[in-house]
């Protein structure tokens, strides 16, 4: 890792202290970032730098994202890799464009380059990791970017600029949903573990890493076939409230246009006993405490509000359900879920390796308690490497099991 201000200097220096261990050159180089990069050198600069140090051809995937942890401390400034190292592993990267104009063709780049670029492989433990562009808060106005508008738009109004923005300036929802789904028809064999690049959550800027190439509004990737056992978790790290209402979502699945019957805003102000006073740019960071949830299939699928506009209320990926509960979220429940998905990816022994992908509002949420995260995942793999990054949405899949794009939950992988 490092921790340097200079673009070059910290990746030079992220990419010399990651392989100095290695007996070998790295299969591949998982590399993240804070957004900070973007004013002190360039990310640019930043890949640039790591070049000066990794070996040529090394496949390298990575991107921008809000914190990060491993076994010597939680940041959220800097930069991070992890590298591997192992004979018996076939590796493939991927990447697709335009992924909010046109998220089903990204998938489609992405899925032939890896089928193109994965060789005949004699082992069969299948997994992909992937890091898609997050959402941006788009500019309805032409005055910046803001999460909070008074006007009474119609819902109507509203979804046509909403679109038009996707298409036109790719600004507004990730559609990491759709990547997912798509991803698992095109890929039907592999594990499927990753999360959205993000900034230090502002939601106005992210980018993507793939080889010395900076990417933004794409999605890239990394698929890994090898002998390796691979043991997958995820957890919500939310409870339900018990306080259940009806959704209107007038055609468009992540616009919430009323909620039982009445305007949609005032009423989940009223659920929550909230003052109109709050209604202003910090409610994004306030709801991370109290996500919206819905269930499909037995499974709970938190959404962290992203914007209010006038009436309505934008979430971040499309809603399955018109019946929706409110979430709580608390450093309890959090300390609960994480240990509980520890004790699954460690039954068979401490792992190898790691991975982790930790919403960047559970991030939030805790705080300096971020600290006690480390702790208990550190005390779990004792002294096997591990990394957490905290993205702006999860990914997960098992293929004939579970597929789910979600905020507020921690998925994880090991190499056992």
């Amino acid at each position: 890792m490092s921790r340097k201000w200079d673009a070059r200097e910290a990746g030079r220096e992220v990419a010399r202290t990651t392989i100095k261990k290695l007996n070998r050159p790295p299969n591949f180089f998982l590399l993240f970032s804070t957004i900070h990069y973007d004013k002190h050198g360039g990310f640019q600069e930043f890949l640039d730098g790591v070049w000066d140090v990794l070996p040529k051809g090394t496949p390298l995937v990575g991107g921008t994202v809000a914190g990060f942890m491993n076994q010597h401390g939680c940041f959220t400034r800097g930069s991070v890799a992890l590298a591997v190292s192992y004979p018996n592993m076939d590796i493939a990267v991927g990447l697709g464009h335009n992924t909010k104009k046109n998220p089903k063709k990204a998938v489609e780049e992405f899925s032939k380059m890896i089928k193109t670029n994965a060789k005949e492989s004699n082992f069969h433990e299948k997994f992909l990791f992937i890091l898609p562009s997050g959402g941006k808060v788009p500019s309805l106005t032409g005055t910046g970017t803001r999460r909070v508008y008074k006007s009474k738009l119609p819902s109507s109004i509203l979804s046509k600029l909403l679109k038009t923005s996707l298409k036109l300036y790719q600004k507004g929802l990730g559609r990491e949903d759709i990547i997912l789904e798509e991803l698992s028809n095109s890929l039907p064999d592999f594990n499927i573990i990753g999360g959205s690049s993000i900034d230090d959550n502002k939601m106005e800027n992210n980018y993507q890493f793939l080889g010395d190439n900076v990417y933004s509004n794409s999605i890239v990737g990394l698929s890994i076939i090898t002998d390796s056992p691979i043991v997958m978790d995820s957890q919500v790290a939310v409870e339900k409230t018990g306080k259940y209402f009806k959704a209107d979502t007038a055609g468009e699945k992540y616009i919430i246009s009323k909620i039982d019957g009445k305007p949609a805003t005032r009423t989940f102000f009223d659920y929550l006993n909230w003052p109109e006073s709050l209604m202003d740019e910090r409610l994004y960071r306030r709801t991370f405490f109290y996500p919206i949830l819905f269930e499909q299939n037995g499974e709970i699928y938190p959404e962290v509000i992203g914007a209010l506009f006038g009436n309505s209320i934008i979430v971040g990926f499309d809603i399955k359900s018109d019946t929706l509960c409110i979430g709580q979220s608390s450093r309890k429940i959090l300390t609960k879920v994480l240990k509980d998905g520890l004790s699954n990816i460690t039954k068979n022994g401490v792992p190898k390796l790691s991975i982790f992908i930790y919403c960047s509002a559970l991030l939030e949420t805790l705080g300096r308690d971020f600290f006690k995260v480390q702790e208990i995942i550190k005390e779990a793999h004792q002294d096997s490497p591990f990394l957490l990054i905290a993205t702006g949405g999860e990914d997960f899949r098992i293929p004939n099991k579970v597929l789910k794009h979600s905020n507020e939950t921690i998925n994880m992988m090991a190499f056992s």
